[in-house]
């Protein structure tokens, strides 16, 4: 199990708990980020959270913020292109893209065949 006191007083903090607030809770600094930058994995720092008491976000982020594809929406990505509305909107081109991807109009289904209106002359229905 980590100290996390002197690592927190090393960054300017006063306790381990001040510091896990300031990043996490304050900045909203990801788990994934906290575990890059202090070098240790996905579980220390979610020990760490929850030994301080302090609640796990659930998972997602700006990416996960709601936003409605709309024909000003689409006519706005045909203008400026995905990258830059992306931006605008605060969230990855990806998201933007799978968005608009999932909410186009889907083509109808072709209707199936009704075997009761096949001619009797067509090639499928001969019998020997």
């Amino acid at each position: 199990m980590i100290n996390w006191l002197p690592i927190a007083q090393k960054l300017g903090y006063d306790s381990a708990r001040d510091m896990w607030l300031d990043l996490y809770v304050t900045r909203q600094i990801s788990i994934d980020k906290l575990t890059e930058k202090l070098d240790v994995s996905r579980n220390t720092v979610r020990d760490a959270l929850d030994r301080e008491q302090i609640p796990i976000r659930k998972r997602g982020g700006p990416n996960h913020q709601k936003f409605e594809v709309t024909d000003e929406l689409i006519a706005h990505v045909k203008e400026l292109g995905i990258g830059p509305v992306a931006k605008e909107l605060g969230v990855a081109y990806t998201t933007l893209y799978k968005r608009l991807f999932q909410t186009r109009p889907r083509p109808a289904e072709p209707a199936e065949p009704d075997p009761a209106e096949e001619e009797e002359g067509s090639p499928c229905s001969r019998t020997s």
